[in-house]
Formats: structure tokens, C-alpha cells, sequence
């Protein structure tokens, strides 16, 4: 099959899963009593939002499996992702510390928007380690990989630092 027919079906998969997302969402919102949704909407909208991000998700990792197969062999891509990711998770554990000792002003929302970053950085890293079969992209990618994971450890530690002090 030809790359840009495969791209298109990669495309239509995440079209479904959007829109099965979306579907299952608008059901579950029918089926709400009105009383209870018009009483507390703010938290039915943001919980509403929650459900979505989860299905679309879950529902787009087989369009992201396949996603993956068709750019195996596309190493200037995972080159690019490796000489980006270097210095991008170079800020992790930085924004980790300035999380954990920060005063709660600007630079620790910021430093905590960084952190919430973390994980899809993680799994874009390690692709790029795992399918790249260029040893100088694989060190970078591997580099990247032990920052972020550092950056994640301190988000860790500081929550459970929060959850050990409210017992």
C-alpha cells in the first residue's frame, strides 16, 4: 500500500477515535438527570473534558501503533526529535526544582506546566530510542530520556513529600 494511503488511514483512525469519543461523551451527558447537571455544571463541564481526554486517548493508541510502523524507517525524523528532546528535557529536572522549592508564583505554575508535559515527552523519547538504528540519535534520545525521567522522579518526590505531610 502506497505511504500516503497508509497516512490517510492513520488520519481517519484518529477521526474516530475523536468521534467516538465525542459520541460516548454526549451520551453519558444525555442520560444525566438535569437537576443534578444544571446544579453543579462547572464540575460536570471539566469532568465532561476529563472523560473525553481518557477515550480519545485510549481510542487513538492503535492509529498511534500504526503511526509508529509507517515512520519506522524515517531516521531524520527521529534525528530531529533526539536533537530537540536534548535540550527540552534539559528543563525537566530544572522544573522540577523550582516546582518543589518554588513560592507558588508564576515560576512554579510554569515549572508545573512543564511537568505535566513530562509523560507524553517520555513516550515521544522513547520512540525515538527505540526506533532510531542511528547510535549517535540513540545516546541523544537515551540522554534525553534519564532527564525527563529525573524531572518525573522530582514531581514524584514532591507529591508524595505533599501526601506524607497531610497524614
Amino acid at each position: 500500500m502506497a505511504s500516503w494511503k497508509r497516512g490517510v488511514l492513520v488520519a481517519a483512525g484518529y477521526a474516530a477515535a475523536v468521534a467516538a469519543a465525542a459520541a460516548i461523551v454526549e451520551m453519558r451527558s444525555r442520560s444525566l438527570d438535569p437537576a443534578v447537571a444544571s446544579a453543579s455544571s462547572g464540575m460536570l463541564a471539566f469532568g465532561q473534558v476529563l472523560w473525553f481526554l481518557l477515550l480519545a486517548g485510549l481510542f487513538s493508541l492503535p492509529p498511534t501503533w500504526f503511526l509508529a510502523r509507517m515512520l519506522r524507517g524515517a531516521e531524520r525524523l527521529w534525528g530531529f526529535l533526539a536533537r530537540t528532546g536534548l535540550p527540552w528535557a534539559v528543563t525537566a529536572p530544572f522544573a522540577a526544582a523550582a516546582f518543589a522549592w518554588g513560592s507558588g508564583g508564576g515560576l512554579s505554575a510554569l515549572a508545573f506546566l512543564r511537568l505535566l508535559l513530562t509523560p507524553g515527552s517520555l513516550v515521544v523519547l522513547l520512540a525515538t530510542w527505540r526506533t532510531s538504528m542511528v547510535p549517535d540519535t540513540r545516546r541523544r534520545a537515551l540522554r534525553a530520556l534519564v532527564l525527563e525521567a529525573c524531572g518525573l522522579l522530582g514531581l514524584a518526590a514532591w507529591i508524595g513529600k505533599a501526601i506524607l505531610a497531610r497524614i
